[in-house]
């Protein structure tokens, strides 16, 4: 099994009670994927992992973490060790991060959601920092998020949670059309974050050095529904604003990603 978040956890569940032995691999240093690293702790008691993973080990599933199939062993090294096995279940999840496409969207101060909650839930875990997730210090500074739905949310009240000076969610519909639950709005409310509805981004502002120092924003009106039956947003000619940020959080989804092992672009 290629992955130890949810599916790859349920799917070695299955196979291990029907008395196959399954052996699980993982990049990470805890199983739950998501469950362990996407979502924070203070909506998730990460307690919950690590019981389930002694239960899953009491059933004799072998666990192999901090293992990144075709970086520390082969796609080929795996299904040739494994041969009774004709195809590797793969479990990898959605990791892949939308983009919004904007200038200077790489600038320093810009960040997207997943790498943003998985180190601040590392760093509460007492795991070490890593290059692939470092750590974003807010304290004191004016966070905006861009964004509606459930990731959005984790990353405003995360934010709050780490001491920024302001915290502002700004997203380009109106609030009944927010993706996220309700419930959360309502606690991201509760806690001290500002709303901003109906403005879609259009560039990122930087100093000289490059460095950002706000978002350039459009106000919106509500159009008539699209192909999915959402009403789309509609950009109001003349009413272009820049919302001052020291950090930017990019929380605009998870695509489905192709694994490269499956592409075949690692051996």
């Amino acid at each position: 099994m290629i992955g130890a978040g949810p599916a790859g956890l349920g799917c070695a569940d299955i196979l291990a009670r029907a008395g196959v032995q399954v052996d699980v691999f993982d990049r990470h240093p805890e199983i739950g994927g998501m469950l362990t690293f996407g979502i924070p702790p203070f909506k998730l008691d990460k307690t919950v992992l690590s019981q389930r993973r002694e239960i899953f080990t009491a059933m004799g599933i072998d666990f192999h973490l901090n293992c990144e199939i075709g970086r520390d062993i082969s796609f080929n090294e795996l299904t040739a060790e494994y041969d009774a096995v004709s195809w590797p279940i793969l479990g990898v999840g959605t990791y892949g991060m939308m983009r919004a496409d904007l200038p200077h969207e790489d600038a320093p101060g810009v960040i997207q959601a997943l790498p943003f909650l998985t180190a601040h839930t590392r760093q509460l875990m007492g795991l070490p920092e890593s290059a692939e997730y470092p750590l974003t210090d807010v304290e004191g500074k004016r966070v905006v998020v861009l964004g509606g739905g459930d990731t959005t949310m984790d990353c405003l009240r995360t934010s709050i949670r780490l001491n920024a000076a302001s915290v502002t969610c700004a997203y380009r519909r109106d609030e009944v059309s927010m993706p996220g639950s309700r419930k959360e709005v309502v606690n991201a409310r509760e806690e001290g974050v500002e709303f901003q509805f109906n403005v879609q981004p259009q560039y990122i502002a930087c100093d000289e050095d490059g460095r950002l120092t706000a978002v350039g924003l459009i106000r919106t009106a509500m159009g008539e529904p699209g192909p999915d039956g959402r009403r789309r947003p509609r950009p109001v000619a003349g009413s272009e604003f820049e919302l001052p940020a020291d950090v930017l959080i990019m929380a605009f989804g998870f695509p489905g990603t192709y694994h490269a092992v499956v592409a075949g672009q690692r051996n």
